[in-house]
């Protein structure tokens, strides 16, 4: 493959193609880049799913291999500050992708790393076509699942250590998407006018929900091998892994008395608040009087929406950053495959045409738990966490980034 460029934004150009034909869907990839192609916003192998084999990474880490020196030979053509970033830009993601692939290996040690990988929703709930062209797309994506377990199971033999939460995180959310392809997925389609296509995802989708189940049954068969500490990548590969990823580049010692100093000085914070709100109540005592100030379960979105429109008045009147306006990020329950969490913001890509909304989801507790959980899981959505929560994900932070 030729990889000659005059100048460092056409070698970006490039490099971005390259990376959107690996990762044509993650909603993350290994966290150094935020996102992949469709959730950038580019569609053009909309359908597609990345190709985990052992000879396709093979080969992805030959081509980033030969990125080094292909970044080398244009950094003679920095002629500005804004080039001189998109080189440095470039040659970290560079690095993080090949160590992710080399050192972290997700794809042989996560089985979450796949959840995304049978994410379908982003076809229904970005209106970036007309919808018969996502749906074409997304036939195409249900029709490459079962290809793509067989790859993950292959992968996934236990050989390199797997957690045991992220293998119970992982059959919650393969389980998601199963309720999601049986239920959300065809009430969406149904909005299409072409009753054949409609029939065919019916189709691909049975297709797809056997080969998830297969790949539940195959994890919780083996979930024996998992291992409490499976996370764990080492001193090394932990110090190697903040180093390229974060440009940290400090020894455990030094890191654990940052942190350490770090919780100290907040501990100490915390002690001083409680003191100011109830100097006769204990931390603990105050901490749980905060805490049981929730809203009732069943109306969690209606007081997320209002702690938004709350946080956007004030950063206007303030004049504290720019908004998107009018798009507002849509507040919604969070999906059947991503419950494990309590908040998250689903951006549209910077590449999606103006107008499209994002999604700010928020997890109510489940309505068949007993009271006494939903109270549990409602103690941590108390008024002032959806607040913090909600400036974090929202305003002013990932939406409006």
């Amino acid at each position: 493959m030729d990889r000659s460029f005059a100048t460092v934004s056409d070698a970006g150009e490039a490099y971005v193609r390259e990376f959107a034909r690996m990762y044509p869907r993650e909603r993350s990839a290994y966290g150094f880049w935020p996102f992949g192609a469709a959730y950038m916003g580019i569609h053009d192998n909309d359908g597609a799913l990345p190709d985990y084999s052992q000879s396709s990474v093979q080969q992805r880490i030959e081509a980033l291999n030969a990125w080094s020196a292909v970044l080398d030979s244009v950094a003679s053509s920095v002629a500005t500050e804004n080039d001189g970033i998109d080189l440095a830009t470039l040659r970290w993601v560079r690095e993080a992708e090949l160590f992710a692939l080399t050192e972290i290996r997700p794809h042989r040690r996560r089985p979450m790393h796949y959840n995304d990988t049978l994410n379908v929703s982003l076809y229904l709930r970005r209106d970036y076509a007309p919808l018969n062209d996502r749906l074409r797309a997304m036939l195409r994506h249900l029709r490459a699942i079962p290809d793509a377990m067989d790859v993950a199971r292959t992968n996934l033999d236990f050989t390199e250590p797997i957690s045991k939460i992220d293998l119970a995180q992982a059959r919650q959310g393969f389980r998601g998407h199963i309720y999601y392809l049986q239920k959300d997925m065809l009430d969406g389609v149904q909005a299409s006018d072409d009753e054949t296509l409609r029939r065919e995802i019916e189709e691909a989708a049975e297709v797809a929900i056997n080969a998830i189940a297969d790949i539940v049954d195959y994890l919780s068969s083996n979930a024996n091998r998992a291992t409490q500490g499976g996370g764990a990548i080492g001193r090394e590969r932990f110090l190697g892994l903040l180093k390229t990823f974060d440009l940290i580049d400090m020894s455990l010692d030094e890191l654990r008395a940052a942190g350490q100093a770090n919780l100290d000085a907040n501990l100490a914070l915390l002690r001083e608040t409680a003191e100011r709100i109830d100097p006769n109540a204990s931390l603990r005592e105050v901490s749980d009087r905060i805490r049981e100030n929730h809203p009732a379960w069943d109306a969690l979105l209606p007081a997320a929406r209002d702690v938004l429109d709350s946080l956007k008045r004030h950063i206007v009147e303030h004049d504290i950053v720019s908004i998107p306006d009018p798009y507002e990020p849509i507040v919604a329950e969070t999906l059947p495959f991503h419950r494990w969490g309590f908040a998250s913001m689903d951006s549209p890509g910077a590449f999606e045409p103006a107008g499209s909304n994002g999604y700010y989801y928020v997890t109510s507790p489940e309505p068949d738990w007993p009271s006494s959980q939903k109270e549990q899981w409602m103690r941590r959505f108390y008024y002032a966490s959806i607040a913090t929560t909600s400036a974090h994900e929202a305003y002013p932070g990932h939406y409006v980034q």
